[in-house]
């Protein structure tokens, strides 16, 4: 990836599998510059939220870290005895390996039913559920991510994006919608954000997606839960909500990254405040529209889709600053795990 200019506009030149593809740069359009100045404005009041709630919170993230380092241990443990769990409770509970897996289950329930979607992090992971919504004709029910219908990308899941006017479709008279759960307990509760609690409100045969490293038992479940808002500033904030009938569990490379010398990187809670301090995803992920660019999802995209991907999605982007890694509330080594991860794409040739 490589960066030229002349006097009039920027280009961004990204590699993608042997494709060379020249991007406008995006930011040079006054509406998107103002709404991604909003955006910064957002995000230095949360940060003035978090730093206090953390500061009076330290057993709490202690606590949390011991929790997710246990998960990591027993993760397929923890994964196939909550899907066992949640079909004794009446569910119909499937563990799905790929994203494409995920889709291929949801249209053969659903057939020619019309889908609606609040897209999350479980849910825009990969391109292939992306090419799977829009194949199918799914409509939006967030406003957050509204201005998707018109072609725009989607972004970074916990930060807003830039305003569009489009409105998001209505849920109400759909019979399914495909939700996120920010994280789901072994008794059949989940918790959700305001627009995933609506749209399952709405749709009473809704899809919840969690990925593995989401799952925990019920007292966990509820002290995640808490520093997941702390630390996102209440960016993200969650209620406890019981799960409908169909329940996906995403693996997507998690659970072979648990049993590898990277598995430190599933102690991230998804409060994305790594992020939020990452200048790379400010001026960079916030303008061109990929919910991957800064550190962790780099990082992720290197477990789910390969290094090629981390490549694409700016491993040599990040200045390693360790800011990030040091306002991590449970220390997820990402300085480590990127520098790993660039030895061994320069060893393959990437």
């Amino acid at each position: 990836m490589h960066r030229y200019s002349n006097s009039r506009v920027d280009y961004l030149t990204m590699n993608l599998d042997g494709t060379s593809i020249i991007i406008k740069k995006r930011a040079n359009n006054p509406i998107l510059r103002e709404d991604v100045d909003a955006l910064r404005s957002n995000v230095s009041l949360a940060l003035e939220k978090r730093e206090k709630s953390l500061a009076k919170e330290k057993e709490l993230s202690k606590e949390v870290e011991e929790i997710k380092k246990k998960s990591i241990k027993n993760l397929e443990d923890l994964v196939f005895g909550a899907a066992k769990s949640l079909r004794e409770s009446g569910r119909d509970a499937f563990i799905a390996k790929r994203p494409l897996d995920v889709a291929e289950y949801i249209r053969g329930i659903v057939e020619k039913e019309a889908l609606g979607l609040v897209p999350s992090p479980q849910t825009i992971e990969s391109e292939v559920m992306q090419a799977f919504f829009v194949s199918n004709g799914i409509r939006i029910l967030s406003e957050k991510y509204a201005g998707i219908k018109g072609g725009t990308p989607m972004l970074h899941p916990y930060l807003p994006y830039p305003n569009s006017e489009e409105k998001a479709d209505s849920s109400e008279g759909l019979r399914f919608a495909i939700v996120s759960a920010c994280i789901l307990d072994s008794g059949g509760f989940g918790y959700f954000e305001e627009e995933e609690i609506k749209a399952l409100e709405n749709c009473k045969d809704s899809f919840v997606i969690v990925s593995a490293d989401r799952v925990f038992g019920k007292e966990d479940a509820a002290k995640v839960a808490r520093l997941l808002e702390l630390s996102s500033g209440e960016m993200i904030k969650t209620k406890k909500v019981e799960l409908p009938k169909q329940v996906i569990i995403l693996d997507n490379g998690r659970l072979n990254v648990a049993r590898s010398e990277r598995a430190g990187v599933l102690k991230c809670i998804g409060c994305y405040a790594c992020s939020i301090y990452d200048p790379v995803f400010l001026t960079i992920g916030s303008i061109y529209g990929s919910p991957q660019m800064g550190e962790i999802g780099v990082v992720s995209a290197g477990y789910q889709s390969g290094l090629k991907t981390a490549v694409s999605r700016g491993l040599w982007l990040s200045p390693l600053s360790k800011r990030s890694e040091s306002e991590c509330p449970v220390n997820v080594p990402l300085t480590a795990v990127l520098v790993q991860m660039r030895q061994k794409a320069e060893l393959n040739g990437l």
